[in-house]
């Protein structure tokens, strides 16, 4: 049965009333819990938003953080694959329970030998495996709802701003058992969203919480792959609001040239076929991203910017889907030719970098570098002649080199010579340490320039 949804022609049907009975099964159990807790409203996008409407689906599409911050609760069907599952299960009760622990002290007793009691518990993975939670709508609406009632194969499962709760521990996890896989990957930018974690401008707790969900977002599914940014609009607009920061296509442009250092994992993807984002936002690719230099440098004292952007021109509709993003970053470049012997050499990162005179072209010294690709799909063996322009470094001590530094690898748009394009679009990260910085900084252009990245 094909399920019934918001449409011009299905409006006047939906406005008199449908029965109970047609709807999907997992609609239909979650008007019983509704009907349960005395609810009298329950929304359901699809037949909440006009599904034929573009410009509807838009303005309701920016609504979303309204919708799910100010609702009495969010019902997930998490193990369910489809809307015909439903939220009830069938399982074996006396697998879910914990055990408690309590082990005998040894004589002669001692107030500071005794041991603690702990519970020993079933892994629990229906959150964080849950068939529901790999889509990428649900995790802005997991980010922004006050209260969660995940509907799990083992189990109900409550998740709210102040407890995490099952049907083994009601009144919430004690401190002896661990929470569910799932349920701290949003923990600490929720707890910012809703004000349980006072906030006024940029923190490092807040970028921390920002970039990790970054990353689990970003290998997220998603239906339309145009909805990349346009599904994390709600959480943008909250963060907007505690830091006074501008949204950029994933981004934040009061630290910009830092956000632009995220690198593809290992993961496939499927590639991209409608463009949806600028080629410097993490939102323009169809992978799971992580930001290396922040897990690896977030401690360092002496961090060096080399770039400094001049411009964002920025154009984006109310949902956040973007209609124009170019930026301009001023700094010094490498030309050189990236080459790539093998698939082992993309996914590790391996290659070589022949650098090529800033006047006549010409090639020159051959150097090995960390470079990952952002497409992994390229063909093989790789080799392109390209612009690198550094971005930031880490120094440690007296030497006058950075430990690490990093450099975005772009290539021109049109077919220009390299140091006459126009505009440039990213393909990858490059990662320098000291000894290949010794001989990369040599090849730089004597002054600065100003290039535009689409």
């Amino acid at each position: 049965m094909q399920p019934i949804t918001l449409t011009s022609q299905s409006e006047e049907l939906l406005r008199t009333g449908i029965r109970i009975r047609d709807l999907p099964k997992t609609f239909k159990d979650a008007v019983f819990v509704c009907l349960k807790l005395n609810i009298r409203y329950l929304w359901i996008d699809s037949m909440c938003i006009f599904q034929d409407d573009l410009s509807d689906w838009h303005a309701q599409a920016a609504m979303m953080r309204q919708v799910y911050a100010s609702a009495s609760a969010n019902i997930a069907a998490t193990s369910a694959a489809d809307g015909t599952v439903g939220l009830d299960f069938e399982r074996y009760p006396l697998a879910v329970p914990p055990i408690l622990i309590r082990p005998e002290p040894t004589p002669p007793p001692n107030i500071w030998d005794i041991p603690q009691a702990y519970y020993v518990c079933p892994e629990n993975r229906d959150l964080a495996d849950g068939v529901l939670n790999s889509r990428g709508w649900v995790a802005q609406e997991r980010c922004l709802s006050t209260r969660i009632m995940h509907f799990t194969s083992t189990g109900v499962v409550w998740e709210c701003q102040t407890h995490v709760a099952n049907e083994a521990f009601v009144e919430g996890f004690p401190q002896s058992s661990p929470q569910p896989d799932g349920i701290s990957r949003f923990a600490n930018l929720k707890r910012f969203i809703t004000g349980n974690t006072p906030c006024t401008g940029w923190t490092a707790e807040l970028y921390k919480a920002w970039i990790d969900f970054v990353s689990h977002y970003s290998g997220c599914g998603l239906t339309v792959e145009t909805d990349r940014l346009v599904a994390i609009n709600g959480i943008a607009q909250d963060i907007a609001q505690l830091t006074g920061d501008t949204f950029a296509c994933g981004l934040w442009k009061a630290n910009l040239t830092r956000h632009l250092l995220w690198q593809r994992t290992h993961q496939s993807a499927k590639k991209r076929t409608e463009w949806h984002a600028p080629s410097w936002s993490w939102a323009s690719s169809t992978f799971a991203v992580h930001y290396h230099h922040h897990l690896n440098h977030d401690g360092c004292t002496d961090i060096r910017d080399y770039a400094i952007l001049e411009t964002l021109d920025l154009s984006t509709q109310v949902s956040g889907q973007v209609d124009r993003a170019t930026l301009k970053l001023r700094g010094k470049l490498v030309y050189a030719t990236l080459s790539v012997a093998n698939r082992s050499n993309l996914l590790e990162g391996e290659a070589d970098i022949i650098y090529r005179d800033e006047v006549d072209q010409e090639p020159g010294d051959t150097c090995f570098v960390f470079a990952s690709l952002d497409d992994i799909e390229v063909p093989l063996p790789y080799a392109k002649d390209l612009v690198f322009v550094a971005i930031m470094g880490c120094y440690h001590g007296e030497d006058p080199a950075p430990m690490v530094s990093y450099a975005l690898m772009l290539e021109p748009t049109n077919d220009e010579a390299k140091a006459n394009a126009i505009q440039y679009r990213r393909v990858g990260l490059c990662r320098l340490n000291r000894s290949i910085y010794n001989h990369y900084q040599p090849n730089e252009t004597t002054e600065e320039h100003t290039i535009t990245i689409v």
